[in-house]
């Protein structure tokens, strides 16, 4: 049986790639029990248990949702929702001392709401809604030598 180990140099986890996949969720509030995790429910984003994987285009500023043709857009109300048009704005920031993670930001604000029913928003009239931020983290992690 054969066994392909990537190695990646400290600093080179974004070169050569265009595309990233990974998972968003909102680490402020993740615990052993609960992981609040974006997932599509009726073509909103809601923070919730699950595993839903996201291709970030780093060109466009883009969020795609993996395997699908639909795309994370704001709304005129201020709700993350799907799209069949890419919306740019989006941006990955990196975390310090993070090779993996990364803090998303919309129009240079790292601020998002998470309402009360756990769909989310930006700047949004969400009432009691939670100000959070996102962590993006990639799918793919080359084990470094």
């Amino acid at each position: 049986m054969k066994f392909i180990t990537i190695f990646a140099l400290p600093g080179l986890a974004l070169a050569g790639r265009s595309i990233i996949t990974g998972s968003l969720y909102l680490p402020e509030l993740h615990t052993q029990d609960h992981h609040y995790v974006f997932n599509i429910v009726n073509k909103n984003i809601v923070a919730k248990e699950g595993d839903q994987f996201f291709d970030y285009n780093i060109e466009a500023h883009t969020l795609k949702v993996n395997g699908v043709e639909a795309y994370v857009s704001v709304n005129k109300s201020g709700k993350l929702v799907l799209s069949n048009r890419p919306h740019g704005g989006f941006i990955l920031d990196a975390q310090t001392g993070e090779k993996y993670k990364h803090t998303l930001s919309y129009h240079e604000s790292d601020v998002f709401q998470m309402c009360s029913d756990l769909s989310m928003g930006f700047e949004s009239a969400c009432k009691d809604a939670l100000d959070v931020k996102v962590t993006f983290e990639d799918a793919i992690q080359p084990r470094e030598r």
